[in-house]
């Protein structure tokens, strides 16, 4: 399990069919918008992540992140072996925007997250 802060400029962030043959990856990323805006599409979703949202995508399927200013985000690499079989199927939610009654963000916020966390605010 990896935590990384990004703060970078406009870029497309592309995971492909080839990338993924190249490089598998059993995990899930859980994104945190801190500044800026981001467009997601992952699973025939499109989705725009704005400050302070939480976004699950899944590292063994395809996905793209496109990002049109400067922003940040927080990134935790999770490993999906890590994950107890018994909790929420977190991969039902890649791809779009958790909410906070959501078992998977319950779950990644409460058991995965260095503590404490709290939902992400920010302020312009």
């Amino acid at each position: 399990t990896t935590l990384s802060q990004i703060t970078a400029m406009p870029q497309d962030v592309r995971r492909r069919r080839g990338d993924i043959r190249s490089s598998p990856s059993e995990s899930i990323f859980v994104n945190i918008q801190i500044s800026g805006n981001c467009k997601v599409s992952q699973a025939g979703m499109d989705t725009l992540q704005r400050p302070g949202s939480v976004m699950l995508l899944d590292a063994r399927r395809p996905f793209s992140m496109q990002f049109d200013a400067p922003f940040q985000q927080l990134c935790l690499h999770l490993p999906l072996a890590g994950l107890p079989a018994k909790g929420p199927d977190v991969t039902n939610s890649a791809g779009r925007i958790v909410r906070g009654d959501d078992p998977a963000e319950q779950y990644i916020t409460r058991e995965q997250l260095p503590h404490p966390v709290v939902h992400c605010s920010t302020s312009n």
